[in-house]
């Protein structure tokens, strides 16, 4: 027992790591919703998914949509904000604008992050498990039912809650 404590100790002190690259990667989901005018933006249309390869699902960008899936938001390598995140679907995303699809959608923009408004989300990094909601001129009750529209798949994706019975993972993972 002297020995296993020990060892165990010189391995902490030593700076011991995982090996395992799926342990260490940068790897962040975050549920989102964008409701323009009460309609619920569609982006799990193929023009915003991104293909991939088993094994190399981002070489076309770290942040990114997949599997037909528009409601969680895929982070890899290093940390992104949201406005990076709709440049990197083409659009644009300020503290009083939505542009994408070069329809421009401005005025009463409200941003949501786990239920609490915040105002400045463009400059906010995408985090893990974060529910995110993006509203444009949304009565009170419209803002309740769309904040509860907001789904729990990062949490799935991020396998830090059980996957449901019917759910459908990534054919990669592991």
């Amino acid at each position: 027992m002297k020995l296993f404590l020990i060892v165990l100790a010189s391995l902490l002190l030593l700076g011991c790591t995982s090996t395992n690259p799926t342990e260490t990667a940068y790897h962040v989901h975050s549920d989102f919703k964008v409701y323009l005018n009460n309609q619920a933006f569609d982006f799990s249309l193929e023009k915003y998914q991104t293909p991939y390869v088993c094994g190399d699902e981002h070489k076309e960008s770290n942040i990114h949509l997949h599997g037909g899936n528009g409601e969680v938001v895929h982070v890899h390598d290093e940390p992104a904000t949201w406005k990076e995140f709709f440049e990197s679907l083409g659009g644009q995303l300020s503290s009083t604008c939505f542009i994408m699809d070069s329809e421009t959608s401005c005025g009463d923009l409200r941003f949501f992050v786990n239920g609490e408004e915040v105002f400045n989300l463009p400059e906010r990094e995408i985090n893990d498990l974060d529910k995110v909601l993006i509203t444009l001129n949304a009565s009170q009750e419209e803002l309740s039912a769309q904040l509860n529209s907001i789904t729990n798949f990062a949490c799935i994706e991020s396998r830090k809650c059980d996957v449901p019975e019917g759910y459908v993972l990534d054919k990669c993972s592991t």
